[in-house]
């Protein structure tokens, strides 16, 4: 009886395990994994493309960690373009703005509700600084269901 009531217990508490688990936000791209000098001072710079798969999905997260290699705080602008097929775009349809502080790392992050769409692409960074962005990290996330 106890083996019994034992082993019940680990099976309950290995189904919590699981669950848990299943809360947890899972990296769907990473578009950026950091580096030096990521893109040029006082530049609109073209992406090689960066592509996340979204048809599967409602809504993603994305965050942006970077910092400048010196000072500035002018905006920094991502651009993401729209596609059904991941052939046809629509050009900056959606803008992350990110305010950086210098030499100091900045986070930001945001949730974007793609609904039906395939694909989204990160084609355009624009740095008005003077100094280069390095370090520059980007990833987009699943969202977990709030609910069964």
């Amino acid at each position: 009886m106890k083996t019994f009531t034992l082993l019940t217990v680990v099976a309950s508490l290995s189904l919590c395990a699981l669950s848990a688990r299943a809360q947890q936000y899972d990296i769907l791209a990473t578009l950026y994994a950091g580096g030096t000098n990521n893109v040029a001072a006082a530049t609109t710079n073209s992406t090689a493309a960066k592509v996340i798969g979204v048809s599967k999905y409602d809504e993603i997260a994305i965050d942006v960690k970077l910092k400048l290699t010196g000072s500035g705080t002018s905006d920094i602008v991502f651009k993401l373009d729209e596609g059904l097929d991941n052939s046809n775009w629509l050009a900056n349809r959606r803008t992350i703005t990110v305010t950086p502080t210098g030499g100091t790392a900045v986070y930001f992050c945001t949730n974007i509700t793609v609904n039906s769409l395939g694909y989204l692409r990160l084609n355009v960074i624009e740095n008005p600084n003077a100094t280069a962005i390095t370090n520059l990290q980007i990833r987009a996330y699943v969202k977990p269901r709030r609910s069964g």
